[in-house]
């Protein structure tokens, strides 16, 4: 099994120093579950996202955040 934490660590660091063409050539995944895979796909887009701009996906991330606070507010 693996975690978020874990696939962070290992794979989506790797964006801040390899392209994404060196890394789907010498990264090869194997016998990973479904939700494993779902897990290594978020990590993947979300450290592309990141390292192409960690400003716009900072900023979109509070978005989120502030969409939810103010959700979850106007329900009370």
């Amino acid at each position: 099994m693996m975690t978020t934490v874990f696939l962070n660590t290992a794979v989506g660091q790797l964006y801040k120093t390899f392209s994404e063409e060196d890394i789907k050539e010498l990264l090869q995944v194997q016998d990973i579950s479904e939700s494993g895979a779902v897990s290594l796909k978020r990590v993947v887009d979300t450290a592309k996202l990141y390292y192409k701009g960690p400003e716009a996906l900072i900023r979109s991330i509070d978005d989120i955040c502030v969409d939810i606070f103010v959700l979850a507010h106007s329900e009370e």
